[in-house]
This record gives C-alpha cells, sequence and structure tokens, in this order.
C-alpha cells in the first residue's frame, strides 16, 4: 500500500510539473520608454514613432500568429484605392484594440508606399505583420523598400 501511494505522488508530481510545463510564458511588460527604445533601434532613426500609451505588453511570435488565425481581416477582398493597404492595416489595428488584445504592442505602420502592423515581442524583436496575408517577417536591415518605416502609431 505505501509504495502505491508513492507511485501515485510521483505520477502526480509528474501530472502537476507537465502541466506548469506547458502555460504559456507570462506576458512581459514593456514601459513607454523599452517600447520605444525597442522600435528605434529595429526603425533607425528617421521613422516617426507616435506611442500613446505609459505601456504595452509584448506578445510572442507564437501568440501572434495564433491570434492572426482567428482574425477575419485578410480574407477582405483588396480593391485598389477603396479597400487597400492602409485599410487593412487599420482594420487589424481596430481589431487589435478591443478587449483582451489591446494591452500588446502592436501598431499600425506605413512605409512611403504600404502600410501595415508591427508589434513587438518578449526579447524585443519587431516583427512585421502584412495584414492582407498574415505573413510575419522580423524587422531586419536588408528589408523590401517597401517595408522601410516611415511612421508608427501604437
Amino acid at each position: 500500500m505505501r509504495r502505491l501511494k508513492s507511485w501515485l505522488f510521483v505520477g502526480l508530481l509528474a501530472l502537476v510539473a507537465a502541466v506548469l510545463a506547458s502555460k504559456p510564458k507570462k506576458d512581459k511588460k514593456l514601459r513607454w520608454k523599452t517600447a520605444y527604445d525597442a522600435l528605434r533601434e529595429a526603425l533607425g532613426d528617421d521613422c516617426s514613432l507616435m506611442l500613446v500609451d505609459n505601456s504595452y505588453y509584448s506578445i510572442s511570435k507564437a501568440d501572434m500568429h495564433a491570434w492572426l488565425e482567428t482574425d477575419p481581416t485578410n480574407e477582405g477582398k483588396y480593391v485598389p484605392e477603396y479597400h487597400d493597404c492602409d485599410d487593412f492595416a487599420f482594420r487589424l489595428k481596430g481589431a487589435v484594440s478591443g478587449p483582451g488584445m489591446s494591452k500588446y504592442a502592436i501598431a499600425w505602420a506605413c512605409s512611403e508606399v504600404h502600410a501595415y502592423n508591427l508589434f513587438i515581442s518578449p526579447d524585443r524583436q519587431v516583427y512585421l505583420i502584412e495584414p492582407q496575408t498574415d505573413q510575419i517577417i522580423p524587422v531586419e536591415k536588408d528589408l523590401p523598400e517597401q517595408y522601410h518605416t516611415v511612421m508608427v502609431l501604437m
């Protein structure tokens, strides 16, 4: 009987450890300056940044991808001048501005020729979201000219 109790206790500990290991990592709170610095580092000095909250929470690439799978923004029909890139980007920003998502460091952004969205991950990596396709792209120095960001609203 004592051996059975020991095995049950070990099994229970293993179950608790598995549950704790499977829990998603806690969101990382970013002060305004931390979010600003992450964007400035990724986008350079020639980008206009407007961050309107005192703090944000980062969101992992995996969590952002999972959320995008539930969001219908990318299903809209592209219509030049009437429902084009800026409209897709504004719609996605609006969708993340509601309860549950509004705390995250997710922005509307644009270059001189294109509009899209950005977010900051827990490791301060800035990612671009192409709202027409849900593609997530790390912001790096060698991005195509259409992603040379000149303005960010977060």
